[in-house]
């Protein structure tokens, strides 16, 4: 493309030459041929740099590019959302060759759109059914009854179970899970509350837990992207459900019966037990864990590493374990700074020696 076609196609402006050719962007400094676009959003990253092969950029409108350093550049006012329109233009889309691959295992009752893309080593479940333009890599397991929209695709490793749901467009990373069974037990004996508090359980090695089967399902909406290694428990009796457009990186777990809102974003590591219901627009931020039963409202803010024991209102940002509004965090950290709490003690100090002078002068005067 012409640097002057991808500046029109950002709605973005363009200094200097358009007619440079752009065969991909780049990191700043990282050209390493002529028709290579350099990208840079901060004047730090330009800092001190001199001219190298790279003949274009593409900046921030409010960064100050030296004068001669490109030949042509485009400024941007929005420089993420650029940055984002720019990877589409140069999408590199996956491997997936068109069409059903021999080594594909279709059950004789599922359905497979015209123009979806099976790849090698998938497995399709009985009464399946696969919408169009949906693309399947190899090595993906389908089990029975599973509903998979149009538009979809679906990385290498990706076990999906019965009776899942998937809206359209959705993505799913290698080796998600959807579907596997919920992690539920019958403790026996259950304790009481008085045991649980005190440590005082019973061994229980001749009676063991017991399982509670999950007989529901997973319902995925549109829009949903789902990273690697991220696994959606089903419903214990109905379904476990993701919002459309809610984004979920890798390493993560929903349990079973959690309802999530649309466009929410959960970061690496996060962690939600059974039954949590979550609002629209929440984000939670990296290694958050929350309890079972909790509800967390919309537009809440969930802070990393955070633990969530109590429900969330609409609009709260909640920090540290157990986690609580950031507001009443920054003054309990206050509270007890060390700093703080050396003062403390040493006032404490101070009255406890005036109290003693006290005391002993009262004793004094009263012989």
């Amino acid at each position: 493309m012409k640097l002057a076609e991808i500046a029109a196609a950002l709605g973005a402006e363009l200094v200097g030459d358009g007619e440079i050719d752009i065969a991909q962007p780049v990191a700043t400094g990282r050209a390493e041929a002529p028709d290579d676009l350099e990208i840079a959003f901060t004047t730090n990253r330009l800092a001190g740099r001199t001219r190298g092969v790279g003949r274009a950029g593409m900046v921030a409108a409010d960064v100050d590019v030296p004068e001669g350093l490109w030949d042509g550049y485009i400024a941007a006012a929005e420089p993420r959302e650029a940055l984002a329109r720019l990877l589409d233009l140069f999408e590199r889309p996956v491997d997936g060759p068109p069409g059903i691959h021999p080594a594909a295992d279709i059950d004789p009752t599922a359905t497979v759109a015209g123009d979806a893309a099976v790849g090698a080593f998938v497995r399709i479940g009985p009464r399946s059914v696969v919408g169009p333009g949906t693309r399947i890599l190899s090595h993906v397991t389908i089990g029975a009854d599973v509903r998979i929209g149009a538009g979809c695709l679906i990385y290498s490793g990706a076990r999906i179970g019965d009776r899942t749901l998937v809206g359209d467009r959705t993505i799913l990373h290698y080796n998600t899970v959807l579907g596997n069974d919920g992690f539920s037990f019958l403790e026996r004996p259950a304790p009481s509350y008085g045991q649980l508090t005190h440590g005082s359980r019973a061994d229980n090695q001749e009676n063991p837990n017991r399982k509670i089967n999950s007989i529901g399902w997973v319902e995925i909406g549109d829009d949903v992207e789902i990273g690697a290694n991220t696994a959606v428990a089903r419903g214990t009796l109905g379904p476990t459900r993701i919002g459309s457009r809610t984004k979920i990186d890798m390493n993560c777990s929903v349990a079973h019966n959690c309802e999530l809102g649309e466009n929410c974003v959960l970061m690496g590591d996060v962690a939600l037990a059974g039954s949590v219901t979550v609002g629209r627009n929440v984000i939670f931020n990296g290694g958050a864990g929350v309890a079972d039963h909790i509800t967390i409202g919309n537009g809440a803010i969930i802070g990393p590493r955070a633990g969530v024991a109590q429900d969330v209102p609409d609009q709260v940002v909640v920090h540290g374990s157990p986690a609580q509004p950031v507001l009443e965090l920054v003054s309990a950290m206050k509270a007890t700074n060390p700093r703080r709490l050396g003062k403390l003690y040493d006032d404490v100090r101070a009255l406890k020696r005036q109290l003693a002078d006290l005391i002993a002068a009262k004793e004094k005067n009263t012989d």
